[in-house]
């Protein structure tokens, strides 16, 4: 697990059940469930599933002292996986998550009082590559209809980061969408990045992707065809993707700090947007592990999924409860709906102007 400071640097399966998340839990590092140390007024600890792109705003904010100017002292905390995140979430350990809209509403659907208070992305925030090896041999290229690229995935084996992920939800529900049975893919669990590319270029499996980087790593060294980017493919209606989430017990009682935290992180997305090449070279230490091509696509990438304002509107809302009642991941929750209750689901007084 890796840990960066505002003051120092240390070195998603979604139908998990009560027992299955009480193992996760278990076998989290101690650090993610001691809470103690960061029970004063003017810290928070934020667990994010990955290193990655998608959490642009958050780094842009560290790195731009956003953070300090609003008197705020946050620690990051990569889980590795969105079912750890919400795992730590449900166990008080960490003070507020960033992570795929989908795992929030399954805590919800489990009777778990999350709330979201922001969004990050409103796309989709997942790109994958297929060898390109194999996407010859099926006749597809980047620029083949949308629906072409979806079929040319059927019976293939998929890399993403863990099994339940929102980068399975997401692929296996446009996948869904075009009558393309995601059941008859094989997905492989690898998580890291790197390790995920590493996959592809071995041809140890057909297609890889995850959060932006990937993806675009193995096109940029001629290993991979793009066959989705969520960024420009995804259509119709927006809804938050990635979300800022906290328990309720938790807004209670670090309500301003987490306003502060609000506010930090819109002046990140104001500032990423109207300066991206500023914001670029702010963060680009925190991707190394990028190519330099690889990172400006990813942060591209991000761009095209930022929404317009940090806060989460009922049309919004609502537009996610639709696609996530939709048949494909309705079946993953094994028929259980998720809740329209706005009021109860979103919190907007954290980043009231």
């Amino acid at each position: 697990m890796r840990t960066i400071t505002n003051t120092r640097k240390a070195a998603g399966h979604f139908k998990i059940a009560a027992a299955a998340l009480t193992l996760t839990i278990a076998a989290l590092p101690s650090g993610l469930l001691t809470t103690a140390a960061f029970a004063q007024t003017g810290s928070v600890r934020v667990a994010i599933t990955s290193k990655s792109l998608i959490y642009a705003p958050l780094y842009v904010a560290l790195r731009k002292g956003m953070f300090d100017q609003r008197g705020l002292k946050v620690d990051i905390l990569d889980a590795g996986g969105g079912t750890k995140v919400a795992a730590g979430m449900a166990g008080g350990s960490i003070t507020a998550a960033m992570m795929a809209i989908d795992h929030v509403f399954a805590g919800t659907t489990r009777d778990q009082k999350w709330v979201m208070f922001g969004q990050l992305m409103n796309k989709e925030p997942y790109s994958f590559a297929m060898r390109k090896d194999l996407a010859e041999k099926k006749g597809i290229t980047a620029s083949s209809p949308y629906a072409d690229r979806l079929k040319a995935l059927e019976g293939t084996t998929i890399a993403v980061s863990t099994l339940g992920s929102g980068t399975q939800l997401g692929l296996g529900s446009a996948m869904a969408s075009a009558g393309v049975p995601p059941e008859k893919s094989k997905w492989i669990p690898i998580g890291d990045p790197i390790a995920i590319l590493t996959a592809l270029e071995h041809k140890q499996v057909d297609v890889a992707g995850r959060a932006p980087g990937p993806a675009e790593m193995a096109v940029d060294r001629g290993g991979g065809v793009m066959v989705v980017d969520f960024s420009k493919d995804q259509t119709g209606k927006l809804y938050p993707t990635i979300v800022m989430a906290t328990t309720a017990a938790q807004l209670k009682d670090r309500a301003e700090d987490l306003r502060k935290l609000t506010l930090a992180l819109r002046d990140a997305m104001t500032f990423t947007r109207q300066h991206p090449d500023e914001a670029a070279s702010a963060i680009r230490q925190d991707f190394k592990f990028m190519d330099d091509k690889a990172f400006k696509d990813g942060l591209a990438f991000d761009l095209r999924a930022l929404p317009e304002d940090i806060l989460i509107s009922k049309d919004e809302f609502g537009a996610a409860v639709a696609h996530n009642n939709s048949p494909y991941l309705l079946q993953q929750r094994r028929g259980v709906k998720v809740s329209d209750n706005y009021d109860e689901a979103v919190d907007v007084k954290l980043g009231a102007k």
